[in-house]
């Protein structure tokens, strides 16, 4: 069995990446849309300071940091408060080493699709409610989330993208992931609109549930 190494992100120190893994999820639960203070802030404040691109999510101030959603993908996250402009977010995988902090396609494309999803999901509430997809039950807006249909789940699109045309050059700016050359973007748009079926879900089904289907 292979040894357990522990993660020092000072001042804390954890047996094992689990563990920190653990003790920031539990941050995450019990301070849903809070400014953080106390140990909890401690805590939060370690993992900005661990996280590979700390120094630009500084670049606007730091007033405290906060947990909030992220509006994309519905989870609670760690946020800087700056002094100026939004909130920025601060992936405590990234910070922890569980994810690579460099630029994914998967991020790249969620990013770049980011404001056709919002389209869909207004249109889609202009005359009302709609019946979500999976539960039957009526959807308010705020209850909505905007999701692909088996068989084409955005992973396996993404995956299948590369393997017909490989690995785009992406860069980091800020926060998000972005293709470097517009026709890249523009390439994987069309490949992902030809076989992406959009429907609207409530956002609280886990999205463990959709994807039951095998893909």
């Amino acid at each position: 069995m292979a040894r357990s190494i522990p993660v020092e992100i000072p001042p804390f120190s954890f047996p094992t990446r689990k563990a920190a893994q653990t003790a920031v999820q539990d941050l995450l639960k019990r301070n849903h849309n809070k400014d953080l203070v106390g140990e909890d802030l401690r805590l939060a404040e370690a993992v900005l300071k661990a996280h590979p691109h700390a120094a630009q999510k500084l670049a606007n101030g730091y007033i405290g940091m906060r947990v909030a959603q992220d509006p994309n993908y519905n989870t609670w996250c760690l946020w800087v408060r700056p002094v100026t402009g939004a909130l920025v977010d601060v992936s405590y995988q990234v910070a922890l080493g569980i994810t690579s902090a460099e630029p994914t396609l998967y991020t790249a494309g969620r990013h770049l699709l980011k404001e056709a999803m919002e389209t869909k999901r207004q249109v889609a509430f202009a005359t009302g409610t709609v019946t979500c997809a999976v539960s039957g039950k009526l959807l308010h807006e705020g209850d909505a989330h905007v999701d692909h249909a088996p068989p084409w789940p955005f992973d396996k699109i993404v995956r299948s993208y590369v393997e017909a045309h490989g690995i785009p050059s992406l860069r980091h700016e800020g926060t998000q992931d972005l293709f470097s050359e517009p026709s890249d973007a523009e390439r994987f748009r069309a490949y992902h609109d030809g076989l992406a079926q959009l429907r609207i879900v409530d956002r609280r089904v886990h999205l463990s549930e959709l994807r039951r289907t095998p893909s």
